[in-house]
């Protein structure tokens, strides 16, 4: 299931970020445009995607993902930053690279009783940056400025052939941070650019489109507070509690019950009085959290939802006329988005798989 919704991202990220001819949409949003090409129309997908996938109570588990994804997106805002100043831009800041990784995560290496082994730390990393090169979202450079096609080759020649076996961490990209020659030549990997990431970091960082002595996307600005960015919403963190829902549990996928719970939510949902399906009774919404060995979770949720503008947002209604006193939990209808695109996704995978059993028949 949470292979699913990357699989998911990855479609709806090339949908939104990329034009008909696959290069980076500008920064600004669909209201502004350069050389033609409209900005990044992300209510249609991403936010959608982002209130399905948003990160858990639990931060434990996409701590390091977390971390990778922030930095990632930290080292090319900055670079992007000085760039718009007019500043040489540090090539070195543009990525992560292996003094970065043992800064955080300590040697790859252990020592004492489990000398030789590697750090589990380091392995998680290397999961997270895999998965992010497997989908084009990363690029690995030998230098502070040459990208090594031929390492990213090999990395995904692995990855392709890897099937179940473990990771074997010789074959990864960390083991190629730490080799002697690319630290000193300044080796890294950054985001790629020109997949995207440039228009988002702008989006989320930068200046909104239309604003009055702010140039669309810049960073040299310091954008003031009750301005709403084009992107409101820490996608790159929702990205990262999803791959760590994918790579980082040895005894299975994380995340199962969060998207069970979230999509129950939807399918319980009823129309109000004009029609719209937009609420479910508080009654169910607990429910559909007992239901899932979480009631824990519930309040939690309904209260986050006010503060991290990531998460779907609930709203307790008093039922009109009730007696006793019933409530109603509207639902954002983002998340109501999401699992009509969830639906769309499946119908479509059934209708191929029953496409290739006709084949298989002829």
């Amino acid at each position: 299931m949470p292979l699913a919704e990357l699989q998911d991202f990855d479609r709806y990220w090339r949908q939104s970020m990329l034009d008909e001819d696959g290069n980076p949409r500008p920064a600004g949003g669909p209201e502004s445009s350069h050389e033609g090409v409209a900005g990044v129309e992300y209510n249609k997908f991403l936010i959608p995607w982002c209130k399905g996938n948003s990160p858990s109570y639990d931060k434990t588990t996409m701590r390091i993902s977390k971390w990778v994804l922030n930095k990632l997106v930290d080292r090319l805002r900055l670079m992007l930053r000085a760039q718009d100043m007019g500043k040489k831009s540090s090539m070195r800041s543009a990525g992560i690279t292996s003094s970065d990784i043992e800064s955080s995560m300590g040697k790859p290496v252990m020592s004492g009783k489990n000398l030789g082994k590697f750090n589990p730390k380091w392995i998680a990393v290397e999961e997270v940056l895999l998965k992010l090169l497997e989908y084009n979202h990363i690029q690995i450079f030998s230098t502070l400025e040459q990208r090594s096609l031929d390492d990213e080759a090999r990395v995904k020649d692995y990855l392709e052939n890897r099937g179940v076996e473990p990771l074997d961490m010789s074959a990864g990209i960390c083991q190629f941070l730490t080799i002697k020659k690319t630290q000193d030549k300044g080796g890294h990997v950054r985001l790629t650019r020109n997949f995207g990431w440039e228009a988002f970091i702008r989006d989320y960082f930068g200046a909104p489109h239309g604003v009055p002595g702010y140039v669309t996307g810049s960073l040299d600005q310091d954008v003031p507070k009750d301005l709403v960015p084009t992107m409101p919403i820490p996608l790159h963190l929702c990205l990262a509690e999803t791959i760590a829902n994918v790579t980082g549990n040895s005894r299975g996928v994380w995340g199962k019950g969060r998207i069970k719970v979230r999509r129950s939510i939807v399918e319980g949902a009823r129309p109000n009085s004009a029609g719209v399906v937009d609420r479910i009774s508080l009654d169910q919404y607990y429910r559909i959290y007992a239901e899932n060995n979480v009631l824990h979770m519930a309040e939690t949720d309904l209260r986050s939802s006010n503060s991290n503008n990531a998460s779907a947002e609930y709203e307790l209604v008093e039922v009109n006329g009730s007696n006793p006193k019933a409530w109603d939990v509207l639902i954002d209808p983002y998340l109501i988005r999401w699992r009509e695109l969830q639906r769309e996704r499946e119908v479509t995978r059934s209708l191929d798989e029953e496409g290739d059993e006709d084949g298989d028949s002829q």
